[in-house]
């Protein structure tokens, strides 16, 4: 799942502690701004430089709710994984847009929005006429966060509703998760890694909590009998739905 952040953590913990026992797992995903950018192998100071300018303009909308820092949050749970992937640096604009404090900017000041990310993007000399092919790296020690486990979290039985922080319901942000949020394959090879060594041939239901546009969701599909995408977002579930769903998903 990939918004545990926006859960009230401590109910969370305790939810997720009646609903997996016994012999659950829970692995969390997380997209954070603690990114490191490489250009042809190696970290370019430069390219970092700038797009920690980015990330500072948006720091002051950043929600309170999630602290300063949403690699802390996980942290605190477990060790994280480091993954890389490459990308054009006008799709790592994009995925930055998708996040909640470039979309409070926007909700605030749409034309300052539009203009702090053109002015990264001139920045990095990186023009929409190009096509934005220039491959850049985002090394994040944050960007795949994994929490696995299955032992007891706590003792309760006790149901908690109302979770959530809804935020950010659009289509046009639904549409933009679906195309930059792409959720890495080694999140995946790493859960089934994890249940096969702790749970052998007990692959009958994952629950994707808080799956936005399914990515995640259809990537779990060819490994459990059933998976269910749960979110508070209908636009994203709306969206999930039009990215095809195999016959054993359900949202």
């Amino acid at each position: 799942m990939a918004a545990a952040h926006w859960f009230d953590r401590k109910r969370f913990l305790l939810e997720a502690d009646r609903v997996l026992r016994p012999g659950g797992c829970l692995a969390l995903l997380s997209y954070t701004m603690d990114f490191e950018l490489e250009y042809g192998g190696v970290s370019n100071t430069a390219l970092n430089h700038i797009c920690e300018e980015y990330y500072t303009a948006l720091r002051p909308f950043r929600n309170p709710h999630i602290g300063t820092s949403s690699m802390k949050i996980y942290s605190d749970l477990n060790e994280c994984v480091r993954v890389k992937r490459i990308m054009p640096l006008s799709g790592y604009i994009a995925l930055v847009e998708t996040f909640s404090t470039y979309q409070t900017l926007l909700q605030k000041n749409p034309a300052e929005a539009e203009r702090l990310s053109n002015d990264t993007r001139t920045k990095t000399k990186l023009h929409p006429q190009d096509g934005g092919c220039h491959p850049a790296c985002w090394n994040s020690p944050a960007q795949l966060e994994m929490a696995l486990t299955t032992g007891p979290l706590t003792d309760t039985s006790t149901v908690h509703r109302n979770m959530a922080v809804r935020v950010f319901e659009g289509k046009a942000h639904a549409a933009a998760y679906l195309q930059y949020r792409i959720t890495p394959d080694e999140l995946i090879s790493r859960i089934m890694s994890y249940m096969e060594k702790k749970t052998p041939n007990q692959f009958n239901l994952a629950v994707d909590v808080g799956c936005g546009s399914g990515q995640g969701t259809i990537l779990l599909a060819p490994y459990f009998t059933k998976v269910v995408g749960t979110d508070v977002s209908p636009a994203q579930l709306q969206m999930a739905l039009t990215n095809g769903c195999p016959p054993n998903v359900s949202y």
